[in-house]
């Protein structure tokens, strides 16, 4: 089909331009809904992959010498409460020890003082000239 008028030619070049241009807007928007959509459902481009598996490697890694740490900190702390009850139970034996001398020492130094009167009223006693 031959076209007599180039004016109307021309329009029509426009015109099927025009209609490309749509064409191609709307694709390139529907690609994009279509990115977000895959993003929003969890799908992530190689390079975030990436980034993530890194992420993730150093932060397992980080993990692993905080929990190695933990540990660590747990057993002393574990063996400190351990050595604070062997004290405790050490002081608790000294103490009754402490105790029992002190009493022992009391009893003794009545039985000093009772001889040292006796021997204090021997001593100055009215039989001592009989001695």
């Amino acid at each position: 089909m031959f076209f007599s008028n180039p004016n109307h030619a021309h329009r029509l070049d426009d015109d099927s331009l025009k209609q490309q241009e749509l064409l191609y807007h709307q694709d390139f928007f529907v690609q994009q809904l279509d990115r977000k959509l895959r993003r929003a459902q969890g799908e992530r481009s190689d390079e975030e992959k990436q980034i993530l598996t890194q992420r993730i490697e150093e932060l397992t890694k980080s993990l692993d010498a905080i929990t190695t740490k933990w540990n660590l900190l747990t057993g002393h702390v574990k063996r400190s409460q351990d050595e604070a009850k062997y004290a405790r139970r050490r002081l608790e034996v000294v103490e009754k020890k402490r105790e029992s001398a002190q009493n022992a020492i009391a009893e003794l130094t009545l039985y000093i003082d009772s001889a040292v009167c006796c021997l204090v009223n021997l001593f100055n006693s009215p039989f001592r000239s009989f001695v």
